[in-house]
């Protein structure tokens, strides 16, 4: 598995999230309970890709960081 830490600017703000790249069909996105965004990610799965789609969530993933 590979880590790595990415910075993304949305029309709300910066979001950073840890991008992890394994063996998954789907980019899925998860908040943790300490606020932590984590991407998870196939390495076929282009960059820019990932970051447009964690940049479209930018509305849902600061919801979620509030209740947390």
């Amino acid at each position: 598995m590979d880590v790595s830490t990415r910075i993304v600017t949305s029309e709300i703000g910066t979001i950073t999230y840890s991008l992890v790249r394994k063996r998954v069909r789907n980019v899925n996105l998860r908040v943790r309970s300490n606020g932590q965004v984590v991407v998870s990610a196939s390495p076929r799965v282009s960059i820019s890709f990932i970051d447009n789609f964690v940049a479209s969530k930018a509305i849902d993933v600061s919801k979620q960081i509030q209740t947390c």
